[in-house]
């Protein structure tokens, strides 16, 4: 029996994720297969090349503690601050990056980008991981769904977490890729691909809620993006046999400095779900010896 995990998109809140591969590793529930979509790639392969949760808490807080990390500058979007002043500055600076997606394909530069990923793998390929990993994307050019497996891990992630107009895209082989959380944000159906029979989700979509307060067109557009990307990641979970779903839906999407909030919220759900997930392993290893003894 080959036990998958699918890790959700969902940005800094993505660091949930570490939280439930620590319950699952200390647990001793076997995971054989990994697919991840945008921070739940960086977050899986990883853990894929190293399976070792509890260092990957470390080398998280490591990571976003580094210069490196902070010069990427996520924190102009998180305008989350009781200072009154720091909010302004912030909203300021935050209207002014989005403006400047109407002259150029993206905020952030690219070599920030990959000098970050460049410290987090350091040259390493998928046939460097102990795990089997898969990360999703969308390639815009056809508008296909696309599952990377093969050749560069920093190609392949940076391709996965290309949020259109914040992060660069990835140009390979003619495909023209960015984040795959539009239509795999929860990508279930390419870990079965892989060959799980038990797939477990960890989700950080929450509930749709009901939302009036539409001030300019860019709020519109990223309300339709977020109700869009809702129904599909709700087709993805009914292909999921165990949904694991941190309660981390307050954490702004830009906020990295709630790690262990999210670790631990991540511990939290995945305890909540270690009875169905032992549920499912029983019935998926009898079913399996039923295909056998029918033979």
């Amino acid at each position: 029996m080959k036990i998958g995990l699918a890790l959700g998109g969902g940005s800094s809140r993505g660091l949930a994720h570490i939280g439930v591969l620590q319950v699952l590793e200390k647990e001793n529930i076997p995971i054989d297969l990994v697919c991840g979509t945008s921070i739940g790639a960086v977050v899986g392969a990883v853990y894929c090349l190293d399976p070792d949760a509890t260092s990957l808490q470390i080398k998280a807080k490591e990571l976003l503690a580094s210069d490196t990390f902070k010069n990427i500058g996520f924190n102009v979007f998180d305008n989350k601050d009781y200072n009154l002043f720091r909010r302004i500055t912030t909203f300021v600076k935050e209207k002014y990056s989005y403006g400047k997606v109407l002259f150029r394909p993206y905020i952030i530069d690219r070599e920030k980008v990959e000098k970050l990923l460049s410290e987090i793998f350091d040259g390493k390929r998928f046939e460097d991981t102990k795990i089997p990993l898969s990360v999703a994307a969308i390639d815009i050019v056809t508008g296909e769904d696309i599952v990377l497996n093969e050749g560069s891990l920093l190609q392949a992630v940076s391709a996965s977490i290309a949020i259109p107009g914040l992060l660069p895209h990835v140009e390979k082989d003619g495909q023209f890729l960015v984040d795959g959380g539009a239509t795999q944000n929860v990508p279930v159906e390419a870990l079965k691909e892989m060959g799980a029979d038990l797939a477990i989700a960890s989700n950080l979509s929450s509930p749709l809620k009901v939302c009036s307060n539409f001030k300019t067109g860019l709020d519109i557009n990223f309300r339709v993006d977020e109700i869009v990307k809702y129904r599909l990641a709700k087709g993805e979970l009914t292909l999921a046999d165990v949904i694991i779903s941190p309660d981390v839906k307050e954490i702004h999407w830009a906020d990295y400095r709630k790690l262990d909030f999210c670790v631990q919220k991540g511990r939290e759900a995945a305890i909540r779900a270690l009875p169905e997930i032992r549920r499912k392993m029983k019935r998926t290893i009898f079913q399996r010896l039923g295909k056998i003894f029918r033979r």
